[in-house]
């Protein structure tokens, strides 16, 4: 969960502080795609990650334009509703809550769009994403529930499911919590802001019923001042509850949205790992973050509390993340002296799209050559060394070293960090040189660029 403090104090679903609540259209598990018309805006929710042939569910929901003209927004409403929203062929109602279709088995000749249609014909549409090949199956029958819960915020349970919302019930206590979508890989839950503390999460699929005691982790975030003059201090108060009973290590990630009006004390972005011994007895967390102002003015400050990832086997390796468990080289202790797992898992590499040009040492070529020398004023022999100026692209992948406690049973978990490597394009031949050339009767050396 994120919290961000702007003007005022503002709690974003992962808290802002500044002064109003929006919510954040990237959220775990799911497409979120908002349409907007004259007379409103449409929001479709739909499963992350969709594959040819699957059956799923989504839910839309329509909001009219509000204003003071009561009747115009009479209008706003009826026209809205008038309005039909089609997925591949399939057409629902806008007054319709949840969504059910099935993909072709080859959607992506069809165009995969959403659209929105009315009398006069099509009045809006967006894109929508695809995965190419088949689900990977899960090794686990049961719902892998996560190690806890965040307030306020969409969370994914993975398991293996039917796609169809309407045979899916999900219960914290004795209240009914919303299913968002669901596919043959996961549903997606909405759980319920203000509530923190142990609770009993409880999930029906087809007849049969899974219940754990689950944490619901909330995150609070205030400012002691919103707008601040040009050197003037001040603190931000986090407060993280429903610790109590969570032995999986919590990650708080803080960063400054606004380097230009305040700097933050200990960094702009900030990561925090909530071990069980920070916790007090109520299952509190709180620390403060001293600001201050490099420019008058409001600022923006979030904060976000995320679970460790969980690392499940589907068809021999993990899904989503696709994580593969790398062996610990001979000498390495990581987590050992702190009594934690330490198992390491890693992504595979992607491609960033990003490149950089730097110079390739590895390929630099040498010879010996006849020219004047500027500094002798005489005709001497040169030693040059000539190295390339290289197009490299940027790869990245995720690391994560599970902090379970060691011996643990099930899932591992643990933070993720981001390793980039760079690769040599080797289909780009270089067009500079980077050329130091030496005389070799006065040792006078000089570095000068030349072209490929």
């Amino acid at each position: 969960m994120r919290t961000t403090i702007f003007l005022s104090v503002l709690l974003f679903l992962s808290l802002h502080v500044y002064g109003q609540v929006e919510n954040n259209p990237s959220q775990p598990g799911l497409q979120i795609y908002k349409l907007k018309t004259v007379n409103g805006t449409v929001t479709v929710n739909l499963p992350d990650k969709i594959y040819p042939g699957e059956t799923i569910s989504g839910t839309v929901l329509a909001e009219p334009n509000v204003s003071e003209n009561v009747k115009k927004n009479k209008s706003n409403k009826l026209a809205l509703l008038a309005t039909t929203l089609s997925i591949f062929g399939n057409r629902f109602k806008l007054d319709n809550q949840s969504l059910k279709f099935s993909l072709p088995d080859d959607p992506f000749e069809l165009g995969p769009l959403i659209g929105l249609e009315n009398e006069k014909g099509m009045i809006g549409s967006a894109g929508f994403v695809v995965q190419e090949g088949e689900r990977p199956v899960l090794s686990a029958g049961d719902p892998v529930f996560p190690p806890f819960l965040r307030s306020g915020e969409y969370q994914n349970i993975p398991g293996k499911f039917d796609g169809v919302i309407s045979n899916t019930r999900l219960m914290l206590n004795d209240l009914e919590i919303p299913v968002a979508s669901e596919s043959p890989g996961e549903i997606v839950t909405l759980v319920p802001g203000n509530i923190s503390g142990i609770q009993k999460l409880s999930l029906t699929e087809g007849g049969k019923t899974y219940s754990a005691p689950m944490n619901v982790v909330d995150l609070k975030m205030t400012a002691e001042a919103t707008t601040l003059q040009k050197g003037e201090h001040s603190t931000v108060h986090i407060v993280v509850d429903g610790l109590k009973g969570v032995e999986t290590p919590v990650t708080v990630n803080v960063d400054n949205l606004t380097p230009m009006s305040i700097g933050m004390k200990g960094g702009n972005q900030q990561e925090w790992i909530i071990h069980p011994s920070d916790v007090d007895n109520t299952g509190t967390f709180s620390k403060e973050v001293g600001i201050v102002a490099v420019a008058s003015g409001g600022f923006t400050v979030s904060a976000r509390v995320s679970a460790p990832p969980v690392v499940f086997h589907a068809n021999g390796q993990t899904t989503d993340q696709q994580f593969k468990e790398v062996e610990k080289q001979e000498g390495d202790n990581i987590g050992e002296d702190d009594g934690l797992c330490g198992k390491i898992w890693k992504s595979d590499w992607k491609d960033t799209g990003k490149d950089v040009m730097e110079l390739d040492p590895n390929s630099s070529t040498s010879s010996t050559y006849r020219d004047r020398c500027d500094h002798c004023s005489t005709n001497v022999n040169y030693k040059s060394v000539k190295t390339p100026l290289c197009k490299y692209s940027i790869f990245e992948r995720q690391v994560m070293v599970c902090s379970g406690k060691k011996g643990h049973s099930g899932s591992c978990h643990g933070s993720v960090t981001t390793e980039q490597k760079k690769e040599k394009d080797m289909g780009a031949a270089p067009k500079r040189y980077k050329e130091t050339r030496t005389c070799q009767k006065c040792g006078r050396t000089e570095t000068r660029w030349v072209a490929g």
